[in-house]
């Protein structure tokens, strides 16, 4: 004989084999969900670095060949010098621009940070702008204002769009530090006789300064991906690895065989950073556990 009771947990039973039923779906949706969209990213990269070995500028009839990673580190045509060069003012453009965007976003956030929450809601929504706002429109609008100023276009007017424009970024990563820090301590030192200026570099630099390295390495990775601005603002003579890319590939002679390694070579070299910098973290951390 059934009673009510059996009837309420053959429900529950049910309900709960259907609830894991249903969150089973939903892990195996969300797995398959991430390895496509990996599958997407990565498998392009892995097809550049398996043809880097491979002779010949496509992708089509795969021969071993070292004459492609050959060609990047002997600079043996006039491509790879060009590309070479290219590759020489993108990490320039990048790293002063990068220096100048962390120094000026440092800067920018501290006296922010120190005024009034209006003025701050307001010159905070307007540095914003830049970051949201399209790419084309700025690097037009830079283009525009060196024109009208008779500012000829070479390398410093990269560097002085790549600055304007990765600052904020510098910016938002500079402040949730500020809004972290006691600053007790630094109107302590400044009551017992250190100049403003001494107290922001001794107390809250390094405060501040894991924001700063985040905010430099982003500036840095943002101006050397960027194509649409580096076309605007630059010379004819001045490429940087993007509009050479662009360039090479809307051109006849299509894309040189060395880039294939190169490409490689820097998705290495940024893949081994980020797994030091993972194992570096998860020593740290495993270190202070260890002393508490």
């Amino acid at each position: 004989m059934v009673t009510p009771n059996d009837i309420v947990v053959k429900k529950k039973t049910s309900s709960g084999l259907d609830f894991y039923k249903k969150r089973k779906l939903a892990r195996y949706i969300g797995n398959s969900y991430v390895y496509i969209i990996l599958g997407i990213i990565y498998l392009p990269i892995i097809l550049i670095i398996i043809y880097s070995f491979s002779s010949g500028p496509g992708f089509s009839n795969f021969s071993f060949s070292m004459s492609n990673i050959t060609e990047l580190f002997t600079a043996s045509t006039s491509d790879s010098r060009r590309m070479i060069t290219a590759l020489e003012h993108t990490l320039f453009v990048g790293i002063i621009s990068s220096l100048l965007a962390t120094l000026l976003g440092t800067v920018g956030a501290i006296g922010i940070f120190g005024m009034r929450k209006k003025s701050r809601n307001i010159l905070l929504n307007a540095s914003n702008v830049p970051i949201f706002n399209a790419d084309i429109i700025i690097a037009l609008s830079l283009m525009l204002f060196f024109t009208a100023l008779s500012i000829p276009k070479n390398a410093q007017t990269v560097i002085l769009a790549h600055t304007a424009v990765t600052m904020p970024y510098v910016m938002l990563s500079v402040l949730p530090r500020l809004k972290q820090m006691n600053m007790s301590v630094y109107e302590a030192a400044l009551d017992l006789g250190a100049t403003p200026l001494f107290a922001i570099a001794k107390i809250i630099v390094p405060e501040v300064l894991p924001g700063m390295i985040s905010g430099f390495v982003l500036a840095f990775t943002l101006s050397i991906d960027d194509f649409v601005i580096a076309e605007y603002t630059r010379s004819n003579s001045y490429e940087t690895l993007s509009t050479y890319i662009y360039t090479q590939a809307a051109g006849k002679e299509g894309l040189s065989g060395a880039l294939k390694p190169l490409s490689a070579l820097i998705f290495l070299t940024v893949l081994a950073i980020l797994i030091a910098y993972n194992i570096r973290k998860n020593l740290k951390t495993k270190n202070l556990q260890l002393k508490k």
